[in-house]
């Protein structure tokens, strides 16, 4: 009875402790750094045909059939400019700098906007580089 009761208690504690803490925690954190927009960033152009007839397959891909996507993060700042692009998701080969060459060169957008107020907008893009 007593080992059964012993288990119990356990059992409680190691699901009620971790509960407790998580929601202790959570309530400390602050509001996340990037707020919701009331507008989204927009291209002023068609985003795919730029995306398409921008990007060449690199070399070296092409050589070793590396194929794949690449994530870019970048972010559109209140001027509507692309600024701080970085590669989250790597394929190698040359996509990954062929993939930031291309979202660097993007002409402007529209910034995206909060209570009326243009803001910095972080966004994702994927690149896929497959072979025929």
């Amino acid at each position: 009875m007593k080992n059964t009761i012993a288990v119990l208690l356990l059992c409680f504690v190691l699901v009620a402790v971790p509960t407790s803490v998580f929601a202790q925690n959570f309530d400390e954190v602050p509001p996340p750094m990037r707020s919701i927009v009331d507008k989204m960033p927009k291209p002023k152009f068609d985003l795919n045909t730029y995306l398409t007839t921008s990007m060449k397959y690199p070399k070296v891909a092409l050589e070793k059939k590396i194929e794949g996507r690449v994530l870019v993060n970048f972010s559109v700042n209140e001027q509507g400019k692309i600024t701080d692009v970085r590669v989250i998701q790597s394929v190698g080969g040359g996509c990954d700098e062929e993939a930031m060459r291309v979202i660097k060169g993007m002409p402007a957008w529209t910034p995206g906007e909060k209570d009326g107020k243009k803001v910095k907008v972080n966004l994702t893009q994927p690149l896929d580089f497959k072979l025929k």
